[in-house]
This record gives C-alpha cells, sequence and structure tokens, in this order.
C-alpha cells in the first residue's frame, strides 16, 4: 500500500479518508510507534467505492475513491 499525506494507494486505485469509526473492536497487537513513517494494518475492500483500514490501536478507518490521483505522487 502506497501512502500519501491525504491519500493512500490500494488495488491500483487512490482512496482518501471518509470516515473514523472509533469502537471497542479494535486490532489486537503493540501500538505504532509515534515516530514511524508506517503503520502495519490491513486494507480490506467491503465495496466497490468502500474500503476499511483496521491498525493495532487505532480506530478503524474508511476511505472512498479519490476523485484525482493526489499531487506529488507517481
Amino acid at each position: 500500500m502506497k501512502v500519501s499525506r491525504q491519500a493512500v494507494k490500494f488495488g491500483g486505485r487512490w482512496w482518501v479518508l471518509d470516515s473514523v469509526f472509533p469502537g471497542v473492536e479494535q486490532v489486537k497487537g503493540e501500538p505504532p510507534s509515534q515516530d514511524g513513517q508506517r503503520l502495519a494494518g490491513y486494507m480490506t475492500l467491503i465495496g466497490p467505492d468502500t474500503a476499511h483500514f483496521d491498525a493495532v490501536g487505532m480506530p478503524a478507518l474508511q476511505f472512498v475513491p479519490a476523485e484525482d490521483e493526489p499531487p506529488g505522487c507517481a
């Protein structure tokens, strides 16, 4: 998964954050480092235009397709 500041590339498409779902159902494990540039987790396509990202110690994030490729990403 390729990540830009504002978008994520997954499955050959760019996605942007749409919703955050705070809750008790989170991935178990060690929380991510505050100094890291990467975040390990699971991106799952749940519909043609909806994907969820789940990572340790974070709420579930819902993404939708971006209208355009973000600037500075090749």
